[in-house]
Protein backbone atom coordinates (compact mmCIF):
# COMPACT_ATOMS: atom_id res chain seq x y z
CA UNK A 1 0.00 0.00 0.00
CA UNK A 2 1.63 3.56 -0.85
CA UNK A 3 1.07 6.43 1.28
CA UNK A 4 -0.69 8.20 -0.88
CA UNK A 5 -3.55 5.03 -1.04
CA UNK A 6 -3.32 4.84 3.05
CA UNK A 7 -4.12 8.97 3.53
CA UNK A 8 -7.04 8.22 0.47
CA UNK A 9 -8.62 5.14 3.34
CA UNK A 10 -8.14 7.88 6.11
CA UNK A 11 -9.97 10.68 4.11
CA UNK A 12 -12.91 8.18 3.52
CA UNK A 13 -13.65 7.47 7.20
CA UNK A 14 -16.73 7.74 8.46
CA UNK A 15 -17.48 10.99 10.58
CA UNK A 16 -15.25 10.21 14.19
CA UNK A 17 -13.52 7.65 12.90
CA UNK A 18 -10.52 9.00 10.78
CA UNK A 19 -7.63 8.42 13.86
CA UNK A 20 -9.24 4.42 14.73
CA UNK A 21 -8.70 3.88 10.17
CA UNK A 22 -5.65 5.70 10.59
CA UNK A 23 -4.37 3.18 12.93
CA UNK A 24 -5.69 0.18 11.43
CA UNK A 25 -4.50 1.11 7.97
CA UNK A 26 -0.64 1.61 9.83
CA UNK A 27 -1.33 -2.02 11.31
CA UNK A 28 -2.35 -3.39 7.82
CA UNK A 29 0.85 -1.46 5.76
CA UNK A 30 3.45 -2.32 8.34
CA UNK A 31 5.44 -4.18 5.86
CA UNK A 32 4.54 -1.66 2.78
CA UNK A 33 4.45 1.53 3.99
CA UNK A 34 7.62 3.01 4.91
CA UNK A 35 9.19 3.05 8.18
CA UNK A 36 9.28 6.65 10.06
CA UNK A 37 6.87 7.90 7.45
CA UNK A 38 4.59 10.48 8.14
CA UNK A 39 1.66 9.94 6.02
CA UNK A 40 -0.14 9.13 9.05
CA UNK A 41 0.60 12.65 10.94
CA UNK A 42 0.12 14.39 7.57
CA UNK A 43 -3.72 12.50 7.62
CA UNK A 44 -4.91 13.20 10.71
CA UNK A 45 -3.95 16.85 10.24
CA UNK A 46 -5.87 16.73 7.14
CA UNK A 47 -8.58 15.45 9.36
CA UNK A 48 -8.13 18.25 12.24
CA UNK A 49 -8.41 21.09 9.47
CA UNK A 50 -11.13 19.87 7.65
CA UNK A 51 -13.30 19.74 11.58
CA UNK A 52 -11.53 23.42 12.42
CA UNK A 53 -9.79 21.67 15.40
CA UNK A 54 -6.91 24.04 16.18
CA UNK A 55 -7.09 26.85 13.73
CA UNK A 56 -10.02 28.86 14.89
CA UNK A 57 -10.18 32.22 14.48
CA UNK A 58 -7.68 35.43 15.10
CA UNK A 59 -9.79 38.33 14.37
CA UNK A 60 -6.87 40.36 15.31
CA UNK A 61 -4.92 39.14 11.94
CA UNK A 62 -8.20 40.10 10.20
CA UNK A 63 -8.84 43.39 11.82
CA UNK A 64 -8.01 45.24 8.28
CA UNK A 65 -11.16 43.14 6.50
CA UNK A 66 -14.09 45.09 7.94
CA UNK A 67 -16.35 41.97 7.30
CA UNK A 68 -14.36 39.77 9.26
CA UNK A 69 -16.12 40.45 12.69
CA UNK A 70 -19.27 41.26 12.55
CA UNK A 71 -19.68 38.16 9.78
CA UNK A 72 -17.77 36.20 12.81
CA UNK A 73 -20.38 37.16 15.04
CA UNK A 74 -23.22 36.88 12.55
CA UNK A 75 -22.01 33.05 11.53
CA UNK A 76 -21.55 32.20 15.37
CA UNK A 77 -25.01 32.97 16.69
CA UNK A 78 -26.38 30.90 12.73
CA UNK A 79 -24.38 27.76 14.14
CA UNK A 80 -25.55 28.54 18.01
CA UNK A 81 -29.24 28.80 16.21
CA UNK A 82 -28.98 25.99 13.45
CA UNK A 83 -26.53 23.24 15.38
CA UNK A 84 -25.42 23.91 18.59
CA UNK A 85 -29.37 23.98 20.23
CA UNK A 86 -29.44 20.91 18.72
CA UNK A 87 -28.72 17.70 21.48
CA UNK A 88 -25.04 16.02 20.76
CA UNK A 89 -24.13 18.53 17.97
CA UNK A 90 -20.82 20.15 18.02
CA UNK A 91 -19.88 23.28 15.70
CA UNK A 92 -16.97 25.00 14.86
CA UNK A 93 -15.66 28.15 12.99
CA UNK A 94 -12.84 29.63 10.87
CA UNK A 95 -12.10 32.14 9.33
CA UNK A 96 -8.67 33.29 7.71
CA UNK A 97 -7.21 35.51 4.94
CA UNK A 98 -7.35 34.07 1.16
CA UNK A 99 -5.70 35.32 -2.39
CA UNK A 100 -6.13 38.43 -3.31
CA UNK A 101 -7.72 39.84 -0.01
CA UNK A 102 -10.67 37.00 -0.19
CA UNK A 103 -12.18 36.17 3.40
CA UNK A 104 -12.72 32.17 3.96
CA UNK A 105 -15.15 31.57 6.26
CA UNK A 106 -14.69 27.57 7.26
CA UNK A 107 -17.75 25.92 8.88
CA UNK A 108 -17.79 22.61 10.37
CA UNK A 109 -20.71 21.04 12.33
CA UNK A 110 -20.98 17.43 13.55
CA UNK A 111 -22.77 14.17 15.32
CA UNK A 112 -21.08 11.41 16.49
CA UNK A 113 -23.70 8.99 18.58
CA UNK A 114 -22.00 5.82 18.80
CA UNK A 115 -24.84 4.18 21.06
CA UNK A 116 -27.38 4.45 18.15
CA UNK A 117 -25.17 3.96 15.68
CA UNK A 118 -24.51 6.77 13.41
CA UNK A 119 -22.60 9.79 12.73
CA UNK A 120 -22.43 12.55 10.31
CA UNK A 121 -20.61 16.23 9.58
CA UNK A 122 -21.23 19.36 7.61
CA UNK A 123 -18.87 21.14 6.23
CA UNK A 124 -19.00 24.42 4.48
CA UNK A 125 -16.07 26.86 2.87
CA UNK A 126 -17.44 30.32 2.17
CA UNK A 127 -15.09 32.58 -0.12
CA UNK A 128 -16.02 36.41 0.41
CA UNK A 129 -14.29 39.39 -1.97
CA UNK A 130 -14.41 41.91 -3.87
CA UNK A 131 -15.89 43.76 -1.16
CA UNK A 132 -16.63 47.15 -1.22
CA UNK A 133 -19.73 50.16 -0.40
CA UNK A 134 -21.71 47.62 0.92
CA UNK A 135 -21.61 45.14 -1.96
CA UNK A 136 -19.74 41.77 -1.99
CA UNK A 137 -19.21 38.73 -3.87
CA UNK A 138 -20.16 35.42 -2.06
CA UNK A 139 -19.02 31.47 -3.39
CA UNK A 140 -18.97 28.69 -1.37
CA UNK A 141 -18.95 24.88 -1.38
CA UNK A 142 -20.68 22.25 1.24
CA UNK A 143 -19.57 18.98 1.67
CA UNK A 144 -21.87 16.53 4.08
CA UNK A 145 -20.80 12.76 4.62
CA UNK A 146 -23.42 10.88 6.93
CA UNK A 147 -22.82 6.97 8.10
CA UNK A 148 -25.47 4.38 9.82
CA UNK A 149 -23.67 1.20 10.95
CA UNK A 150 -26.05 -0.80 12.61
CA UNK A 151 -26.90 -4.10 10.88
CA UNK A 152 -24.98 -2.82 7.64
CA UNK A 153 -22.97 0.24 6.60
CA UNK A 154 -24.13 2.98 4.31
CA UNK A 155 -22.62 5.74 3.90
CA UNK A 156 -24.25 8.93 2.46
CA UNK A 157 -22.01 11.76 0.93
CA UNK A 158 -22.84 15.17 -1.11
CA UNK A 159 -20.73 17.67 -2.26
CA UNK A 160 -22.03 20.93 -4.15
CA UNK A 161 -20.37 24.14 -5.53
CA UNK A 162 -21.95 27.52 -5.00
CA UNK A 163 -20.66 30.08 -7.64
CA UNK A 164 -20.27 33.39 -7.53
CA UNK A 165 -23.12 35.91 -6.15
CA UNK A 166 -23.19 39.20 -5.40
CA UNK A 167 -24.99 40.42 -2.28
CA UNK A 168 -26.10 43.66 -0.41
CA UNK A 169 -26.89 44.68 2.59
CA UNK A 170 -30.36 43.54 4.08
CA UNK A 171 -32.03 43.46 7.62
CA UNK A 172 -32.71 39.81 9.23
CA UNK A 173 -34.87 41.10 12.06
CA UNK A 174 -37.56 43.38 11.72
CA UNK A 175 -36.03 47.17 13.11
CA UNK A 176 -32.36 45.91 12.23
CA UNK A 177 -30.04 48.36 10.66
CA UNK A 178 -29.27 46.81 6.88
CA UNK A 179 -25.77 45.84 7.15
CA UNK A 180 -23.37 43.53 4.67
CA UNK A 181 -22.92 40.77 7.26
CA UNK A 182 -26.32 39.68 7.00
CA UNK A 183 -26.74 39.61 3.60
CA UNK A 184 -23.81 37.30 3.64
CA UNK A 185 -25.27 34.96 6.39
CA UNK A 186 -29.19 35.54 4.03
CA UNK A 187 -27.31 33.91 0.98
CA UNK A 188 -25.22 31.23 3.15
CA UNK A 189 -28.96 29.98 5.01
CA UNK A 190 -30.41 30.27 0.87
CA UNK A 191 -27.53 28.06 -0.01
CA UNK A 192 -27.74 25.62 3.13
CA UNK A 193 -31.67 25.08 2.45
CA UNK A 194 -30.84 24.20 -0.97
CA UNK A 195 -28.29 20.81 0.33
CA UNK A 196 -31.21 20.30 2.94
CA UNK A 197 -33.80 19.69 0.13
CA UNK A 198 -31.34 17.48 -1.67
CA UNK A 199 -31.13 15.40 1.58
CA UNK A 200 -34.71 14.89 1.77
CA UNK A 201 -34.64 13.76 -1.88
CA UNK A 202 -32.18 11.60 -1.12
CA UNK A 203 -33.96 10.01 1.70
CA UNK A 204 -36.84 9.54 0.00
CA UNK A 205 -35.08 7.66 -3.38
CA UNK A 206 -32.96 5.78 -0.96
CA UNK A 207 -36.26 3.78 0.82
CA UNK A 208 -38.25 3.82 -2.28
CA UNK A 209 -35.08 3.57 -5.05
CA UNK A 210 -31.80 2.35 -3.89
CA UNK A 211 -32.20 -0.23 -1.63
CA UNK A 212 -34.89 -1.53 -4.05
CA UNK A 213 -32.40 -1.78 -6.94
CA UNK A 214 -29.99 -3.61 -4.84
CA UNK A 215 -32.39 -6.15 -3.36
CA UNK A 216 -31.25 -10.09 -3.72
CA UNK A 217 -33.53 -13.71 -4.10
CA UNK A 218 -34.03 -15.28 -1.20
CA UNK A 219 -32.70 -18.69 -1.40
CA UNK A 220 -36.00 -20.31 -0.63
CA UNK A 221 -38.73 -18.28 -1.29
CA UNK A 222 -37.08 -17.23 -4.82
CA UNK A 223 -38.65 -13.62 -4.02
CA UNK A 224 -36.86 -10.32 -3.88
CA UNK A 225 -36.21 -9.15 -0.46
CA UNK A 226 -38.61 -6.66 0.85
CA UNK A 227 -36.75 -3.45 2.20
CA UNK A 228 -40.40 -1.83 3.93
CA UNK A 229 -39.57 -0.22 6.73
CA UNK A 230 -42.16 -1.28 8.82
CA UNK A 231 -41.60 -5.11 7.76
CA UNK A 232 -38.19 -4.73 9.05
CA UNK A 233 -39.18 -3.19 12.27
CA UNK A 234 -42.06 -6.50 12.59
CA UNK A 235 -39.17 -8.49 11.99
CA UNK A 236 -36.55 -7.53 14.54
CA UNK A 237 -39.47 -7.27 16.80
CA UNK A 238 -40.29 -11.19 16.22
CA UNK A 239 -36.80 -11.95 16.67
CA UNK A 240 -36.33 -10.17 20.23
CA UNK A 241 -39.61 -12.32 21.29
CA UNK A 242 -38.58 -15.45 19.66
CA UNK A 243 -36.86 -16.71 22.87
CA UNK A 244 -39.64 -16.94 25.33
CA UNK A 245 -42.12 -18.02 22.20
CA UNK A 246 -40.06 -20.88 21.36
CA UNK A 247 -40.20 -22.27 24.91
CA UNK A 248 -43.53 -22.77 25.18
CA UNK A 249 -43.92 -24.64 21.58
CA UNK A 250 -42.92 -27.53 20.68
CA UNK A 251 -41.13 -27.72 17.22
CA UNK A 252 -40.97 -31.25 15.07
CA UNK A 253 -37.63 -32.28 14.05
Amino acid sequence: MSEEAAKFVVRAAAPGQSDAVAENVQKLGQRTLSAGSNWMAEAQKESREFQCVDTGVHLDDLEDHLLAKPLHEKIEQYQKDNFLSKPGVSARIAMMKGDDDQLLLHTYAEKIDVSNQYSANWKATWTIEKVELGVGDISGRVAVHSCAHEDGNIQLKIEKEFPPISVGKVSLKEGEEPSLANGMVEQIMKWETIILGILESMNDSISSDHLKSIRRVLPFTKTKMNWDVVAHRSVKTLKQTAPDSRSKVKYNN
